[in-house]
């Protein structure tokens, strides 16, 4: 599911850049043996291909843009095009890795999340025994309705709430300890 992957060494704060999987694909295809497909076709034999060198070795690595936590997202979108380059690493103030950025997470800021063939359907609230639910924090009160039956719409606490999430939070008076039950309307709990 993924075409591009970090590339470290002992740790995840030290990067060493990146593989692309086209580069890997062309690695294969040019290190295989002819063999015999069907029918008298040569079909390459790809288990003649040696994939106990490096990565360096195979001279697939590609660098890695390398940015701070504090750079503005349009910046960045702007580098990464200018180096045509897709994903980035977010370096703390001590050199460690603080996270993964790809060009997909940034133009999903300005137009909403894109989905690919390679993205699971989500489904926010599934069943998880008798009367229970897993939920998503982000679920909708909505999204809560359709799975479970319950709805929350006329009651005052949940009226200038969307989210599942907010309105725990709300019940709450604050943002609950993990583990801890929140009572809710109806006899819910969360």
């Amino acid at each position: 599911g993924r075409s591009r992957m970090p590339v470290y060494s002992e740790s995840l704060d030290d990067p060493r850049g990146m593989i692309h999987i086209r580069d890997f694909l062309d690695f294969l295809a040019a290190h295989a043996q002819p063999g015999r497909g069907g029918e008298g076709e040569a079909a390459p034999d790809l288990g003649a291909v040696d994939l106990s060198v490096t990565l360096a070795q195979a001279a697939i690595l590609r660098p890695v843009l390398y940015v701070p936590p504090s750079m503005p997202a349009v910046d960045l979108l702007v580098r990464m095009q200018a180096t045509r380059t897709h994903i980035a690493l977010v370096i703390d103030e001590y050199g460690g890795t603080d996270g993964l950025v790809s060009i997909e997470d940034l133009i999903e800021i300005v137009v909403g999340n894109i989905e690919d063939e390679h993205d699971l359907a989500e489904t926010p609230i599934i069943p998880a025994g008798e009367n229970r639910f897993t939920a998503d924090a982000r679920a909708t009160l909505a999204e809560l309705k359709a799975a479970t039956g319950v709805d929350l719409s006329g009651n005052e606490i949940a009226d200038d709430i969307d989210t599942l999430g907010g309105l725990i939070v709300t019940l709450a008076g604050r943002v609950p300890a993990l583990g801890e039950t929140v009572r809710g309307p109806d006899g819910l709990s969360f």
